[in-house]
């Protein structure tokens, strides 16, 4: 403990040391402020983007499936990050709104391609609204900032630094599944802060040897997709749910709501419901069993079995039924 206390010592000025500092001193002023939507308040931008990133992605509500070249869509979920970096950063700079929505759709753009461009697989480990996120959500806070293209390099280098998460989350149904989202939300944020101070870091985040294609992506990644037409055309979400649950519960939740909108049924002479399903979704985390666990809510919104009772029982997919 001796020892730890007189390294921090010696290294309270290091170099970037009192600029972290200074930017959490900065945190405290209402100088650097953003609305948590909502509640009245205003606190940091940093935070403000991960609060609203939070209640963005907690009934998994938020639009969904990045698309790229000839409308192939990757399963991302990108706006989650990218709308609330871009508010809270927009508001903090004053921005205009021309600037906030340039901001956002490059963001979209970015994190579109990247969810191509890496070949990522929802069923691999990582959880891609951490990883795909991020590097996006850095963009649209560096450019509501003004950085120069070096500081923006620079922050993207940073943010690389806290990128992660685990699909684990929503394996186990917890509500942590809420948190990398948010997490890329407020670090985007941070990242381009620190870099206009001055913090240097890694100059190729996205394609060096060590990079985000090395690090996040899978054998089937196409680098290329990142640098085709940009500038020309702009990707980004396309799916506007119609039910608060996850996207692969929305086919079934679709058919059958066709079904009980055009037909009286009684539920409770239901029997049985067949969802057909392919063999890749089948060992997926939506089609497991159906077991209440520690979170009903996050249980519910990622079960194909529970979406597609609701369907029937309520005619509808709502949040305040996922604990029914």
């Amino acid at each position: 403990m001796l020892d730890g206390i007189g390294d921090i010592a010696i290294g309270v000025h290091a170099p970037m040391c009192d600029e972290l500092f200074q930017m959490v001193e900065y945190y405290e002023s209402p100088k650097n402020s953003a609305t948590a939507l909502f509640r009245g308040k205003k606190i940091t931008a940093a935070e403000a983007a991960m609060v609203n990133s939070l209640e963005m992605r907690s009934y998994d509500f938020e639009p969904v499936q990045c698309e790229n070249k000839g409308k192939k869509c990757s399963a991302g979920h990108i706006s989650g990050t990218t709308m609330p970096t871009a508010l809270a950063a927009a508001e903090a700079a004053n921005a205009s709104g021309k600037e906030f929505i340039t901001a956002l759709a490059v963001a979209d753009d970015i994190n579109a391609r990247l969810g191509a461009a890496t070949g990522f697989d929802v069923y691999g480990g990582w959880d891609n609204t951490n990883t795909i996120n991020g590097l996006g959500a850095t963009t649209a806070a560096g450019k509501l900032a003004g950085l120069t293209e070096q500081q923006l390099n620079n922050a993207y280098g940073i943010d690389l630094n806290t990128l992660g998460s685990t699909i684990d989350d929503i394996n186990f149904k917890t509500m942590a599944f809420k948190l990398p989202m948010a997490h890329a939300a407020r670090n985007a944020i941070f990242s381009a802060e620190y870099a206009q101070k001055g913090m240097t870091a890694t100059h190729d985040a996205f394609g060096g040897g060590k990079g985000y294609f090395y690090l996040f992506c899978s054998e089937k990644q196409n680098p290329d997709l990142l640098l085709e037409d940009p500038g020309k055309v702009y990707y980004a979400d396309v799916v506007i749910k119609p039910w608060s649950s996850c996207r692969v519960t929305q086919p079934s939740i679709d058919a059958i709501m066709q079904i009980v909108q055009k037909q009286e049924i009684d539920p409770k002479k239901v029997a049985k419901v067949i969802v057909h399903v392919t063999p890749r979704t089948s060992k997926g985390f939506c089609a497991q069993p159906w077991e209440k666990g520690e979170e009903p809510q996050v249980s519910a919104a990622f079960s194909i079995i529970y979406t597609a009772a609701l369907a029937v029982v309520f005619k509808d997919v709502r949040p305040e039924y996922s604990l029914a």
